[in-house]
């Protein structure tokens, strides 16, 4: 592969190196919120050095790349897309213990563009989606530091196609379940609007740019494009929470979101067929930043949300348990991050928003709940907020959850709690809230101090 650089703008960024290799560390008060990064729980991270990150922030600021599935997993999803974990998992980074703080559409969405909680950026289900303020987010920070900025494909759940959307300079709403017509070639058609962007911003090569796109896949219903509709993919893989009989420990409830195992047995094959078609798309994006020399932006690849391939008798997402949580998570930055590294903090959605802004020096004036994950520091524990489902009726709604990586605790909106110890049940099948009192009470606690947090209080 061919690299090339940039014009006289990455020059800069040697030449300024010198001056400004502390800009990066004054620049944030996110250093705060973070622990010393000796402190144990910080092991395993990869954060950028400060050396190259300053170098980088003392040149042109860096393009952004900002890559959004829709309800893909995490768990058994990744194996069929080979370009994408060539770019990413062995071109950048991955996040193992990454997750979604509300897995819904446009909760999640709104998350990653404002870095913070659904509480605090209003748009707690997908019937809300007006209260996240455009002017609280990454693409407005970047709007105003002179991006040229564009964004293809789904944005969130009821924005019409038609409109236009703040802070970005181009854009295109293809994708949305509710208004699309699920031509299994949209996936195709938006990688298609997010390369000629790319060609397009190039050319006249004047400014940065921000590019997000939001393929539709592998959200339902699961058709895949037609050279890809009878694909050799795997399919259902058991697992023992697949294999789960007794629910007697779980919230009586949730026998209303069960289904019968045949119905989610048939998501995975569908959805990962769908998924070769987001890793064309990858691919031709990655390809055209290639032949432009731009392929030293820095990127992510995630998923609004995860999904139940039959966990627990389940299938979509919405609830507490970990598949619909979990989400791949991926960042690149060529010169900047490791290669083929993996970082085992716990990260989150709103850690994205951040991150952008602390590689490109542009400053929040809203308050952001997340933290860079090009920072040493780690968090101890993350919360995670439900969300009204007011189209499936009789599904158990659930207030909040408390994960550690080590136990999950979470209490349903009837009061019923459930508690997982994840070191010897990482399948979430017995709950032993009633086992454990002390600990229970002390993750009720924890999630009712930070039920309205904001900013550095979050965690």
């Amino acid at each position: 592969m061919s690299i090339r650089l940039r014009d006289h703008r990455r020059l800069l960024a040697l030449a300024a190196f010198a001056c400004l290799a502390w800009v990066l560390l004054s620049s944030r008060a996110d250093a705060a919120k973070q622990p010393d990064s000796s402190d144990p729980k910080a092991r395993g991270a990869t954060a950028a050095r400060p050396d190259r990150l300053a170098a980088a922030r003392g040149g042109a600021p860096p393009n952004i790349l900002v890559i959004v599935t829709d309800d893909q997993r995490k768990r058994g999803s990744m194996s069929v897309m080979d370009d994408t974990r060539r770019l990413f998992a062995r071109g950048g980074v991955t996040f193992p213990n990454a997750y979604v703080t509300t897995p819904q559409c446009s909760p999640s969405r709104a998350s990653l563009f404002s870095g913070q909680y659904a509480h605090n950026h209003g748009v707690t289900d997908n019937q809300n989606s007006p209260n996240l303020d455009p002017d609280e987010t990454f693409q407005r920070y970047l709007d105003e530091n002179g991006y040229r900025t564009g964004f293809f494909g789904k944005y969130l759940a009821g924005v019409n196609r038609r409109e236009e959307i703040p802070h970005f300079d181009e854009s295109f709403i293809g994708t949305n379940p509710e208004h699309a017509t699920h031509d299994p070639r949209q996936d195709s058609f938006i990688a298609g609007k997010a390369t000629r962007f790319l060609r397009q911003a190039e050319e006249r090569d004047r400014a940065p740019w921000l590019l997000v796109v939001g393929f539709r896949s592998p959200h339902k219903p699961f058709k895949p494009e037609r050279q890809y509709r009878n694909a050799h993919v795997p399919g259902f893989e058991s697992n023992p929470a697949t294999d789960e009989t007794d629910f007697s420990d779980k919230n009586p409830s949730l026998s209303n979101a069960q289904v019968p195992g045949y119905i989610s047995r048939r998501n995975p094959r569908g959805q990962r067929r769908m998924l070769l078609s987001v890793d064309d798309g990858v691919e031709r994006i990655f390809s055209t930043m290639e032949r432009r020399g731009e392929q030293d932006a820095l990127s992510f690849y995630t998923s609004d949300n995860g999904y139940y391939w039959g966990e627990h008798d389940l299938t979509g997402k919405f609830l507490p348990y970990l598949d619909s949580l979990r989400v791949p998570l991926f960042m690149r930055w060529p010169g900047v991050l490791p290669e083929n590294t993996t970082d085992e903090r716990l990260a989150a959605n709103i850690d994205i928003a951040p991150t952008i802004l602390q590689a490109t020096g542009a400053q929040a004036r809203h308050q952001i709940d997340g933290r860079s994950l090009l920072a040493s520091g780690s968090r101890d524990w993350l919360m995670f907020e439900g969300a009204p489902i007011s189209n499936h009726d009789g599904w158990p709604s659930w207030r909040r959850s408390y994960f550690d990586m080590t136990s999950h605790y979470f209490r349903w909106l009837d009061d019923f709690e459930e508690l997982y110890d994840l070191d010897s049940d990482p399948w979430e099948l017995q709950n032993i809230a009633g086992e454990r009192p002390d600990e229970v009470a002390q993750a009720r606690a924890r999630l009712e101090a930070a039920a309205d947090c904001a900013g550095a209080s979050c965690p």
